[in-house]
């Protein structure tokens, strides 16, 4: 998914072999780690306790690195292959979700997975890819949360993230 040529094949490959697309669920994702933080273990805070045991957040020492175009590998596999997946898919999924054979309900869903350590914190919008901080993950999953609703307005599919 971190590369912009595969995720383009594979997009087409679909259209190739496949004339409807009901739901598409959005869940590759890395974490690529270089270590523990002990001075985040050790922080003496109950709600820093509490953050730790919830999501592991801050505890691992993240190593990001750039992919073959450039991009950072978490921001590439976690938030932008999936989006690119999407919108080279979108018209097809629409037709499907307006077609005769729509799966009431269902067609036209989108699912980002997301997770618990998505802090607002992490992200900085004048960053994306987090080439500066220290939470390249938590950042790429707080992104992936503020997509949902953004897309939904612009496609008219149902986009959601999930945990």
């Amino acid at each position: 998914v971190s590369s912009v040529q595969s995720v383009l094949a594979a997009a087409r490959e679909f259209r190739i072999r496949f004339s409807r697309l009901d739901m598409l669920y959005l869940n590759a994702g890395i974490m690529p780690t270089a270590g523990v933080n002990w001075g985040a273990v050790f922080r003496p805070s109950l709600q820093h306790f509490a953050d730790l045991f919830n999501s592991g957040s801050h505890v691992m020492r993240q190593h990001d690195t750039d992919t073959r175009d450039g991009v950072r590998s978490v921001f590439a596999t976690n938030v932008l292959g999936h989006f690119m997946l999407l919108e080279d898919l979108v018209e097809l999924m629409q037709a499907t979700a307006r077609g005769p054979h729509a799966l009431a309900g269902k067609s036209g869903l989108v699912v980002f997975t997301s997770s618990r350590a998505a802090h607002a914190d992490s992200l900085d919008l004048a960053d994306l890819q987090h080439r500066q901080g220290s939470d390249p993950y938590g950042s790429s999953k707080r992104i992936v949360d503020l997509l949902g609703p953004a897309l939904t307005a612009k496609t008219g599919l149902r986009v959601h993230a999930a945990c």
